[in-house]
């Protein structure tokens, strides 16, 4: 039997910004929230490390493991022309 999408999917909504810093002239820090849609939980972080080791447990349960580099597709895949694949 083959698996539903939903099944081979993680969702996640991703929020950034940067927050003013009190000290003049200091710079802003950027700090961030993301959420995993399916179960609700969520994690802020200050780091793309730490957004990374949130999503890592949820994108193993459906099947990505993080050597898989997954990142890289989606990076090729963006450069392609309307309508190709990465294959």
């Amino acid at each position: 039997m083959a698996k539903r999408l939903q099944d081979q999917t993680a969702v996640f909504i991703v929020r950034i910004w940067c927050e003013e810093r009190e000290i003049e002239n200091a710079a802003g820090e950027w700090r961030g929230v993301v959420e995993h849609v399916r179960s609700n939980q969520r994690m802020f972080f200050r780091t793309l490390e730490g957004m990374s080791a949130f999503m890592q447990p949820f994108l193993e349960e459906v099947g990505i493991a993080p050597q898989d580099r997954w990142w890289e597709g989606v990076e090729d895949s963006l450069s392609l022309p309307p309508g190709e694949q990465v294959e």
